[in-house]
C-alpha cells in the first residue's frame, strides 16, 4: 500500500488526527528538512524537532540534502527514524540508507525515473515534492509520496 505524506506545520490537532485516520502522515510523524523551500536544509530546525518529538513521534524524516557527514551523524543518533537519503545525483553514496527519496523537479536531479528504479532496487522509495498531478501509474513505483501543493491549501506552512 502507499503512503503519503502532507507536510504541512500548521495544521491543528483535530485536522492531523483526522489525517492520520485516513492512512496519511503529517508533522510530526513525518518531518522534512525544507531544502526546497528555504535553499538548505534546515539541520538546526530538524534537530530541535527530532529533540522535541523523537521516540515513539517521528516515524519519518528527510535527511539534510548534500549534509552527508550530518545525514550519517542524524542517522546513527536516531536509529528508530526512518531516514530518507534525497537523491540528487547517482555519484551520491546511499548505500547505508534504507529510503531513498527522488525529488519530484528533474532539475533537482541528474537521471530519470527509469535510472532511479535501477540504481534503488531492494531500497524502499519516496518520491519527494510531487507538485501536481501525476500519472498514477508512476506513483505506484513508490512505497510513499510526499504532496507539495497542500501547502498552499492550509496557510503557507
Amino acid at each position: 500500500m502507499i503512503r503519503v505524506a502532507l507536510p504541512c506545520l500548521r495544521f491543528p490537532q483535530e485536522e492531523r488526527r483526522i489525517i492520520n485516520e485516513h492512512g496519511f502522515i503529517t508533522f510530526p510523524q513525518f518531518l522534512d528538512n525544507h531544502y526546497i523551500s528555504l535553499g538548505k536544509p534546515q539541520i538546526k530546525w530538524l534537530q530541535k524537532q527530532l529533540q522535541r518529538y523523537g521516540c515513539g513521534f517521528v516515524e519519518f524524516a528527510v535527511a539534510p540534502d548534500y549534509e552527508y557527514e550530518q545525514m550519517r551523524k542524524l542517522k546513527n543518533q536516531y536509529p528508530h527514524i526512518n531516514w530518507i537519503f534525497p537523491l540528487h545525483s547517482v555519484k551520491e553514496d546511499f548505500s547505508d540508507f534504507e529510503w531513498v527519496g527522488m525529488p519530484y523537479k528533474k532539475e533537482r536531479r541528474d537521471y530519470d525515473l527509469q535510472t532511479f528504479l535501477k540504481i534503488t532496487e531492494g531500497k524502499k522509495r519516496w518520491f519527494l515534492g510531487v507538485w501536481e498531478d501525476i500519472d498514477p501509474h508512476v506513483l505506484l513505483l513508490f512505497d510513499v509520496f510526499r504532496k507539495s501543493t497542500i501547502v498552499y491549501s492550509c496557510g503557507g506552512c
